[in-house]
Parts: structure tokens; C-alpha cells; sequence
């Protein structure tokens, strides 16, 4: 295989990094065009007795193809821009050289002299501290999972439901901060509950005559249908949670291209 400088490689890192940029892009605009035509309106149900107060949607719309066609492109283009770092970070490259996102810290190591062979200690050490694996880095390792669903079917889908508290910035303590949190123009939107599956007519929220005082918003996604760690996530958040760690990634191990 012919040397290639390290600043080509690089270039084609980023090549392919800003290729997946391109696509969560294009994700996020068939979400918000599903949105749009198909806005999930919610009914509101009070007991007459207690003052409770019951949320449900009255119709969830069918997720099309190009969602999970479109997440999967972007997963394959992050996987590949850190197979192409793998490629410039090796001495030698072989068949079998790509990134090392295994299922554990032994399998990771055990890997490491077949997946990049020759990696100079210096970056071997920064990789390790990566921790490429499950349970170590939990963003590269969904990357690693459900490139490999993606490669044999669609990934799975459905609408989902993140019930949320809005706050104003002022409102804000040190404890919630610690919360997942959302910016809207109402404020700082904090999740209290792990998102919800959606079926129509079902009820997703139930709230006490006290807390339907206060103002409830509530975060409509496409999520992950996939058993696992990323199960119910928010699609769109996962990619760009992803898109990020695998920038941070690149970001650590370029000034050890060799190739």
C-alpha cells in the first residue's frame, strides 16, 4: 500500500466526518418535516374526583424508511472516519485494520495488535484512555452496535415521549443542572421520566391535581426500538451525541498520524 502523508489522511478523516454532518443534517429536516405534517395532537383527561390530570395522543404517525436509511448513513460515516484514523495511526495496515470498539476492556486489548498494529505508545496510551468499549465509552460503543444492526436491516423505530418541566434559567439550582436538560424559548426544560413509547389513545402522563398548576411541556421524538443501552433514546440526540464524542475522538488521536 503507498505512504500517504499524514495531512491527507487527515483531510480524509474530516472528509468523512463533515460527510456524516451532512446527513444528521439531512435527518433532522425529514424529522422536522415529519413534525410538521403529521403533528401528534395530545387529549387531556381531569378526575372529577381526585383532579388528576391524564395526557394521551390521539395519533402517532407511521416513522418512513428514510429515517432509519438516513441514520444509518450517518453512522456509517462516523465509523469510517475512525477507520480511516486507525489507518493513519497504524505502522501497518492490513485487511483487518480499523478503530477498536470491542464489547470489553480485555477484548479491546486483546485486539489491539491484529485491529492497529505498530500504534506508537504515545497514542496507544491516549486511545486506552479513550476506553473504546462497552461499558467505557458508551457513545462510541452504541456507534459500534448499531452500525453492525445497520448492516444487516433497518434500525428500529418509534415515536416517543420525553414529559418535561419548564423552568426559567433564574430557576435553575445546582441540582437540576445535573438533569438532562433542554433550551426552548419558555426556559430550561428539564426530563424527569425516561422517554415514553407512543401508541395512540394510551396515557403517558399522569399528573396530581398540585402539579397540573404548573406548565408541562413535553419533547415528541423518533427513539431507538433497538434492546439495549440506547433503547428508547431519542434518535436525534443519540447521532449527535456520536457525532460529537467521535470528534472528540479524532480530535485526541490526529497529531499521532503516522501515515
Amino acid at each position: 500500500m503507498p505512504e500517504t502523508p499524514p495531512k491527507i489522511v487527515y483531510e480524509q478523516v474530516l472528509d468523512k466526518y463533515d460527510w456524516a454532518e451532512k446527513h444528521i443534517q439531512k435527518f433532522n429536516s425529514v424529522c422536522r418535516e415529519l413534525r410538521s405534517d403529521y403533528p401528534i395532537f395530545l387529549s387531556r383527561k381531569v378526575n372529577p374526583y381526585s383532579g388528576d390530570v391524564a395526557y394521551c395522543v390521539e395519533y402517532v404517525p407511521v416513522i418512513p424508511a428514510s429515517v432509519p436509511l438516513i441514520a444509518g448513513d450517518v453512522l456509517h460515516s462516523l465509523r469510517g472516519a475512525l477507520d480511516y484514523l486507525a489507518c493513519g495511526l497504524a505502522r501497518v495496515v492490513t485487511p483487518d485494520t480499523k478503530f477498536p470498539i470491542s464489547h470489553g476492556p480485555e477484548a479491546y486489548k486483546a485486539s489491539l495488535g491484529r485491529l492497529i498494529p505498530g500504534i506508537q505508545q504515545e497514542a496507544l496510551e491516549t486511545l486506552n484512555g479513550i476506553k473504546p468499549y462497552q461499558g467505557g465509552n458508551l457513545f462510541l460503543w452504541l456507534l459500534h452496535r448499531l452500525n453492525i444492526i445497520d448492516k444487516h436491516r433497518l434500525l428500529l423505530a418509534m415515536c416517543i415521549v420525553s414529559p418535561m418541566d419548564c423552568f426559567a434559567p433564574d430557576e435553575m439550582t445546582a441540582q437540576n443542572g445535573r438533569l438532562p436538560i433542554r433550551f426552548t424559548r419558555k426556559g430550561i426544560q428539564i426530563i424527569k421520566q425516561a422517554p415514553i413509547p407512543l401508541r395512540a389513545g394510551k396515557e403517558f402522563l399522569t399528573l396530581t391535581a398540585s402539579e397540573s398548576k404548573k406548565y408541562v411541556g413535553s419533547y415528541f421524538a423518533i427513539g431507538i426500538a433497538e434492546p439495549g443501552p440506547a433503547e428508547g433514546m431519542p434518535l436525534d440526540m443519540t447521532l449527535d451525541c456520536i457525532f460529537r464524542e467521535v470528534g472528540v475522538t479524532i480530535g485526541k488521536l490526529a497529531p499521532f498520524l503516522v501515515r
